[in-house]
């Protein structure tokens, strides 16, 4: 909740530098090249662009066979391999193949028991280990056919149980994780990313120009899972996707969660501070330090005075960014105002250019795979590394507690 998760790309040791390019078609892919990554288009400029995405498993997919019988006679060992290729994961994923599904992951992400599996991306706030998670995970699927399992945090999760031949996919209230799905004849394909979907020949490489102009007048899909991907669908937000041998369908998968609350505004001030509390909480894990986005205004401000109550103002590291070249208000005199008043002495303050920030956009578009909302600013990508550059892992801020304390954090994570 309310947490964003990061890591530098220049510390991978599988980050690779393309330079002399630009990436200019970012998901269209030609015929040729080597197996099961193709040839990209790119146009020759004199700055590099920064590409690690395809070359480091982050992603959940898999394919179900809505049809019957063995996934391995409807989707092939070449296929499966373009597939996890395009994920980042060849050589690296953790795979299962069983009846009906096939499922890949990041390693420690996917887990199996008897004629059922779990796997996620993302982050769900738990005490335990990962393998606790999705075992956890697994159980609440296992023991309901209901609305479970419903559980804090930003991810996306796959449930599979081929002895009853049924799959579930899940995407948390803050919509923080992309999950998408398409159908191929007789196969659903499903992915955390739209790359591996588009690596398979069925799959069309096309643009659907409607959705296109609502991301262009609204920042988003106004209705309906449509997305900019000819016949690629999304699980919205909140839902969950049942498939099973007579179909699938989507649906609200967190009842009353939208609901507003009622009450002595007196109370409910409470009871909102101790949901922010909370998630703060479930978000920090075991860590004893946390590095906080802070604009000065309501939200970022709200999370750090979280933060302080949770750790102590000396064990929080407030940043904040600042245009120089840009007729735009600074809010470094605000951010510092809340700092002193909560007395968090550690504060570092990010100078970005107009150049910069247009330099970070395609790969942050890259990353993210969308061209509008706040969350594809290239301030967002320049600020994860600062944050990153003083040892920290992760990061929070105030995007998404205005609408839910659930929170949408935005992913940076290499």
């Amino acid at each position: 909740s309310c947490s964003v998760w990061i890591g530098s790309p220049r510390s991978n040791p599988r980050y690779t530098e393309l330079r002399g390019y630009r990436l200019v078609h970012l998901i269209s892919r030609l015929e040729g090249g080597t197996p099961g990554y193709g040839r990209y288009k790119f146009l020759t400029l004199s700055e590099p662009v920064y590409l690690y995405s395809i070359f480091r498993m982050r992603c959940l997919c898999g394919a179900w066979a809505l049809s019957g019988g063995s996934i391995e006679t409807q989707l092939s060992q070449r296929e499966r391999a373009a597939i996890v290729a395009a994920a980042g994961g060849a050589g690296s994923a953790t795979e299962t193949l069983a009846g009906p599904l096939w499922m890949a992951a990041a390693p420690g992400k996917m887990i199996g028991r008897g004629n059922a599996y779990a796997g996620m991306e993302g982050f769900i706030a738990s005490g335990g280990s990962g393998a606790c998670v999705l075992a956890d995970l697994l159980s609440r699927f296992e023991r309901s056919a209901g609305d479970e399992p419903r559980l804090d945090g930003h991810y996306v999760a796959a449930c599979g149980d081929v002895g009853r031949r049924r799959l579930s996919l899940f995407r948390d209230p803050g919509g923080a994780e992309q999950l998408y799905f398409v159908r191929v004849g007789g196969l659903l394909l499903f992915s955390s990313c739209v790359k591996p979907l588009l690596a398979h020949a069925a799959v069309p490489r096309a643009v659907c120009a409607d959705t296109i102009l609502e991301y262009a007048l609204y920042g988003v899909v106004a209705f309906g899972d449509a997305t900019p991907f000819e016949g690629i669908r999304e699980v919205l937000p909140g839902h969950r996707l049942d498939v099973s041998d007579e179909g699938f369908v989507q649906r609200w998968h967190w009842g009353a969660l939208l609901t507003s609350a009622e009450g002595d505004p007196g109370d409910l001030a409470g009871q909102l501070w101790e949901r922010l509390r909370g998630g703060v909480r479930s978000a920090l894990g075991g860590d004893s330090e946390a590095a906080v986005s802070l604009s000065g205004g309501i939200d970022s401000s709200a999370v750090a005075a979280a933060l302080v109550e949770e750790l102590g103002p000396e064990r929080v590291h407030a940043f904040t960014y600042e245009f120089v070249d840009s007729p735009i208000q600074s809010e470094v005199p605000s951010a510092r105002a809340v700092c002193r008043h909560l007395g968090i002495r550690r504060h570092t303050v990010k100078r970005i250019s107009f150049e910069e920030n247009l330099e970070a956009l395609p790969e942050a578009i890259w990353m993210q795979e969308r061209a509008c909302s706040w969350g594809v600013a290239g301030v967002e990508l320049l600020m994860a590394r600062a944050v990153a550059s003083h040892g920290h892992r992760k990061y929070f801020s105030g995007f998404g507690i205005g609408g839910a304390i659930q929170g949408a954090g935005r992913i940076f994570t290499p």
